[in-house]
């Protein structure tokens, strides 16, 4: 049986995804701990964007996560944060960017 560290989700599924540094995570959660220092909380706002535009982010965050510093990855959903509550757009498009 694989037992997890502290920090980290045992592989279930495919929906548990592993940061950069070893830490794991619900995809679908609306938190991601992605290291000691650094988590990502899904605001209220993101979380209202339509469906197909919060899939579409949830993955690339994901990506981020995997391949790139924690840190890194909590600016890019804090600037895609900033983004989404300055214009109160439900999708990501020419007019919202």
């Amino acid at each position: 049986m694989n037992r997890a560290k502290a920090g980290e989700i045992l592989r279930w599924d495919g929906r548990v995804r592993t940061s950069k540094d070893g830490y794991s995570f619900v995809f679908e959660s609306d938190e991601w701990k992605l290291n000691k220092e650094e988590t990502v909380r899904f605001s209220s706002e993101v979380l209202r964007l339509e469906h197909d535009t919060l899939s579409g982010f949830r993955k690339t965050l994901a990506r981020y996560a995997e391949e790139m510093s924690a840190s890194h990855t909590a600016n890019m959903y804090q600037m895609f944060n900033r983004m989404i509550k300055s214009t109160g757009s439900k999708i990501v498009d020419v007019a919202t960017i």
